[in-house]
């Protein structure tokens, strides 16, 4: 059995690559990573060529969602970063509805949007610049002019890139520039996630505008000419490799310490990359009050459970029809909206209280602002009522409506009258002509195409009661 004589013959020539490694926790922060002047210090930093790309962004990621304003009617297709992360709305579960308030900060009103000093990415930036130190300072004493190059190539290429991609908030210039003694309208919102979930936003037109109907733009505070980026991104390129080159022919010893500080930095960084965003903005300039809803009388988690507790938080239902509806354009949602909307006025707007865990009556569960929920009423059985009424009429309307068929994906718009028998052979068609099992499969969060019309034509429906 082969193993190693002496220490001279342990081969670690591939520690340059540890040096590249570890893209994924640096491209999910690269963002705030270069917001900080603390991106200017010399230091190691494990896969430098993330922050070196072709083409720079313009502003901050945006989260998918669809937001609707429920008094101005704006629509946004996406939320702002800031806005996601001042919500941390990261955990928020299929067929939710959640409900929070924003206003100024009284003691920070105008407090710039910022990253916060003292933040994880601190203690790894000194960590990056400590063994950025020690391992020049080894070098020297023990002789090793390759690892001392290497140790400068790779700490300035840190701060190369930190000058090419610093960049600050564009100022957001209010749209709406309120008096003294002027009390704003409400800029109340919706935002709607594709997983069936809802959140809704107490707040004034101000904060509306400036969170979600506000393009977040970058600028770039030392480099703003493309030219001269693209010089300093080729520049930093030849750094990396260089460094890389000199590390593959450092000493022994100082090969193993180098491997060893970027399995550190690699560790260091993706616990970084974990924590919650809100751990590295300072968002004092809002202030965030969570709303509870008392508990119904019923247990579901449907998606008109979840629809209706969105309207009941912004009583009323009219946005829920605005762009792309919040719900199918049919007769028998129409209704339902409208009898939605009189439950959700008839109980009001939110109120101060507390409800106690149900187990312990000791146990204070929520405090603060709750919403009342209608005693006698519950969202899907009227929904429910509402399509056997349909039914009983010999009608089924199935109005921009998708059918997902099979295996094969496509999709399929119709409009149903159960006389129609030309249109359900054409059905029959189109099922034959996609998916050989002649099984339909249906999304039912869109609950239109049911098992009767289906049996018509001799077929049994596969149906994924996901949400109705």
């Amino acid at each position: 059995m082969f193993f190693l004589n002496k220490f001279s013959d342990f081969e670690i020539d591939v520690v340059g690559f540890l040096a590249i490694l570890g893209e994924g926790s640096i491209g999910a922060n690269a963002h705030i990573i270069t917001f900080t002047k603390w991106c200017l210090i010399p230091r190691l930093l494990p896969a430098p060529q993330v922050l070196l790309p072709a083409q720079r962004p313009e502003n901050l990621k945006v989260k998918e969602a669809y937001v609707t304003a429920v008094e101005s009617g704006n629509i946004s297709a996406c939320i702002n970063h800031v806005a996601h992360v001042l919500i941390d709305a990261e955990d928020i579960q299929r067929n939710e509805t959640r409900c929070v308030r924003i206003v100024r900060n009284p003691k920070h009103p105008d407090r710039p949007i910022r990253p916060k000093r003292l933040s994880p990415l601190l203690a790894v930036n000194l960590l990056g610049c400590g063994c950025s130190v020690g391992l020049f300072v080894a070098s020297v004493v023990l002789n090793d002019g390759m690892s001392m190059l290497a140790t400068l190539c790779l700490s300035f290429l840190s701060t190369l890139t930190g000058v090419a991609n610093h960049w600050d908030l564009v100022a957001k210039d209010p749209a709406i520039q309120p008096k003294p003694d002027e009390v704003l309208p409400r800029g109340d919102l919706v935002v709607r996630y594709p997983n069936g979930s809802f959140l809704v936003v107490k707040c004034n037109e101000q904060v509306a505008r400036e969170l979600y109907f506000t393009r977040e733009d970058i600028r770039y505070t030392m480099v703003q000419r493309r030219g001269i980026y693209r010089t300093i991104s080729l520049t930093g390129t030849l750094l990396l490799m260089l460094g890389v080159i000199f590390l593959a022919n450092a000493t022994k010893a100082l090969q193993l310490a180098w491997a060893v500080i970027y399995v550190l930095l690699n560790a260091a960084y993706w616990s970084f990359a974990a924590l919650p965003k809100r751990y590295h903005w300072d968002l004092d300039r809002y202030k965030v009050t969570e709303i509870g809803i008392e508990r119904p009388n019923f247990n579901d988690n449907r998606f008109t459970d979840a629809l209706f507790k969105a309207v009941l938080f912004a009583q009323g239902a009219d946005w829920a029809r605005i762009g792309e509806a919040a719900a199918p354009r049919t007769k028998i949602w129409d209704d339902w909206l409208d009898l939605a909307e009189i439950e959700a006025l008839s109980c009001g707007e939110s109120k101060s209280g507390e409800y106690r865990d149900l187990k312990w009556p000791n146990r204070v569960e929520f405090s603060g602002e709750i919403q009342p929920f209608p005693k006698n009423w519950q969202p899907h059985p009227a929904w429910k009522a509402l399509y056997d009424k349909s039914r009983a009429n010999n009608e089924i309307v199935v109005e921009k409506q998708n059918a997902h068929f099979g295996r094969c994906g496509s999709d399929v718009s119709l409009n149903l009258q159960r006389p129609a028998l030309s249109l359900l052979r054409r059905l029959m068609l189109l099922i034959e002509r996609n998916d050989s099992s002649s099984e339909l499969e249906l999304d039912c969060c869109n609950p239109f195409l049911r098992c009767d019309c289906l049996q018509q034509l001799g077929m049994p429906p596969v149906l994924h009661s996901q949400r109705s």
